[in-house]
């Protein structure tokens, strides 16, 4: 918390001099009853912009001794170790390994790719579980390190397939691992079928009890993966049952799942995003997803049909996307 008001040392007394200082901070995220002013919300925000400067944000006991150890073995710029007020919780075993990320979990084609750092991790496995009852495939990658980012690894795991992405971090949305994973994927042109974020909300939060403010705060990972999917979903469901590119069609909508390979990735990015309209031809009809949801206009030259509302096979699948998907079609 107290690091922000020594930015300028940070910054000019030991960036620029490239000294060897490992920062601890201890209160990263919601911290409770400490007050508005004490919640690590803001670190990443400003630390990002030091040059030199490596961030490292633990996900359980084991790996903030690795990252604590490895920042003490630097010698030529300084570190941040960060992690929640708190007692820590079990160590989370590892699924894969994937460039400088851990592959913690991963349930057979993954409809969703879940990014995640320190101690929302936990939450977003928590997520992926409770999606896992929807039979929705979930990978989640962690990244130990938040500066410099593992762009390599993160760019290949969201060009293995279109799928949602979401990132998830006990920070601020604003300047965080989020905004960071979003500038990489623009740089290196690549476009998911929709992107998320799970963090804390830009603004002064209240003070209170730790495990409330955890209640309030923390389940958002699981509540924007599960609304961002609704649209996500929608988006492979609502196709032609005449179009030569769609994966399904009136002969095997029954039998294969709607998340089957689309050949026209671009169309279905652009149908699946909420961010902004998106315009696939002159003869458009407009798809609702769910209450609350943006408006977006799919091409109604191609004959949509909704298929969550086209037999049990679908709400076998996805039963509780089934109930909370309320699609129409106008135009």
């Amino acid at each position: 918390t107290f690091l922000n008001r020594a930015f300028d040392q940070v910054l000019m007394d030991v960036a620029l001099h490239k000294c060897a200082v490992t920062f601890v901070l201890d209160r990263a995220g919601v911290t409770g009853d400490d007050g508005p002013s004490h919640n690590g919300m803001w670190d990443l925000s400003i630390l990002q912009a030091v040059p030199g400067m490596r961030i490292a944000a633990p996900r359980d006991g084991a790996t903030l001794v690795d990252l604590f150890n490895e920042a003490l073995d630097v010698t030529d710029a300084p570190t941040v170790v960060r992690f929640p007020k708190g007692v820590v919780g079990p160590d989370l075993p590892v699924v894969d390994r994937a460039g400088g990320c851990d592959v913690l979990a991963r349930s057979g084609p993954s409809d969703v790719l879940v990014i995640s750092s320190g101690f929302m991790t936990m939450r977003a496995l928590e997520a992926a579980k409770d999606l896992q009852a929807d039979k929705v495939g979930v990978a989640v990658l962690h990244c130990p390190t938040i500066k410099p980012l593992d762009e390599a690894t993160i760019v290949a795991a969201v060009q293995a397939k279109p799928r949602l992405v979401v990132v998830a971090e006990n920070h601020s949305v604003v300047g965080g691992l989020g905004e960071a994973v979003a500038s990489a994927l623009l740089r290196h042109r690549v476009q998911p079928a929709g992107f998320e974020l799970a963090g804390l909300p830009d603004a002064f939060l209240d003070a209170g009890a730790l495990p409330t403010l955890s209640r309030r705060w923390h389940p958002a990972a699981a509540r924007v993966i599960m609304a961002a999917l609704t649209t996500f979903i929608a988006g492979f469901l609502s196709v032609a049952d005449d179009d030569p590119h769609s994966a399904v069609g009136p002969d095997n909508a029954r039998d294969r799942r709607a998340r089957a390979e689309v050949h026209d990735p671009d169309h279905v990015a652009r149908c699946a995003a909420r961010q902004g309209p998106a315009f696939c031809s002159d003869r458009q009809a407009g798809l609702r997803v769910g209450e609350g949801h943006d408006r977006v206009p799919l091409d109604q030259g191609r004959r949509l049909k909704v298929a969550l509302a086209d037999g049990p096979s679908s709400e076998d699948r996805y039963p509780r996307l089934a109930a909370d998907c309320r699609c129409e079609i106008g135009g």
